[in-house]
């Protein structure tokens, strides 16, 4: 499998997504526009259509052609755990991928799965130029033994916060989401952070005007590295119009509030409910 690549752009570090979870960050210019929508066998989002694209422009999430990606892209957790999709699907040797903000997505074996693309960019031998993104390179040990036990690339967990919040990721399938750790935790400026095979967490510990608090957790966003690298298509990065027309703000009626969902993660934690409208 291969990813178009051209020249690879060097930039400053990484950006982070948001807090971790990730919260759903709609932005609308006005209380009574609608971001995103059902449509015929999906969802259509257009929080992340480039700028000077038309108002109904964006990207579709579906079931299209038996291949579940909105089924699976909400069990995996949707915008609050991915991020908004920011590509339509595009195919690479017979496989089919859609990049999300915090994920690329693949179709492997009848489902859509969290691909391991910083297991790729080191196949790739870009693991420099993430550094210079501000993502660790992957451990030498493992470099020297791409097949280390799974204890031992675990005992890598070694910062707590950190710790937790990979694990707490089995609410979405477990390491499945982030993949094995790749490093250790990497102190980077203002951050430390951990590099996975599908993810890289950051944990702020230094005021940055702009970026998140001290203490905070976030995600990189793996589509941002994804276009720096031109890695996606740029057919694939051009908004699509919606197969299905904006609803009438007035016509949609909120769920009635109810109780909040059971969850085993343990300590602090926020659950934004959209369709119960609380959080």
């Amino acid at each position: 499998m291969q990813f178009p690549r051209r020249a690879l752009l060097v930039s400053a570090a990484a950006a982070p997504l948001a807090r971790f979870p990730l919260a759903a960050h709609a932005e609308t210019t006005a209380a009574t526009i609608v971001s995103d929508w059902d449509v015929p066998g999906g969802h259509f989002y257009t929080q992340t259509a480039p700028r000077g694209a038309a108002d109904d422009a964006g990207y579709v999430v579906s079931d299209a052609d038996g291949l579940t990606f909105w089924r699976d892209y909400k069990a995996l957790g949707g915008p609050t755990q991915l991020g908004f999709p920011v590509s339509g699907r595009w195919e690479s040797e017979g496989e089919t991928f859609q990049a999300t903000e915090a994920a690329l997505l693949h179709w492997d074996q009848g489902a859509a799965r969290v691909y391991p693309v910083f297991r790729l960019f080191t196949q790739y031998g870009m693991d420099d130029w993430l550094e210079a993104q501000g993502v660790p390179p992957a451990s030498p040990e493992l470099a020297a033994n791409p097949d280390l036990p799974v204890w031992t690339r675990q005992s890598w967990l070694t910062n707590p916060a950190l710790r937790a919040a990979y694990w707490s990721a089995f609410e979405v399938d477990g390491p499945r989401r982030y993949g094995l750790p790749m490093s250790e935790p990497v102190r980077m400026g203002p951050y430390l952070a951990q590099r996975f095979e599908r993810a890289v967490l950051q944990l702020w510990l230094d005021h940055v005007p702009g970026m998140p608090e001290p203490g905070s957790i976030v995600l990189v966003q793996v589509a941002d590295l994804l276009r720096r690298a031109e890695m996606i298509p740029s057919s694939a990065l051009a908004p699509q119009t919606p197969p299905a027309p904006r609803p009438d703000p007035a016509r949609i009626v909120p769920a009635p509030a109810g109780a909040p969902p059971i969850t085993n993660v343990a300590g602090q934690h926020i659950i934004v409910s959209l369709s119960r409208q609380w959080f």
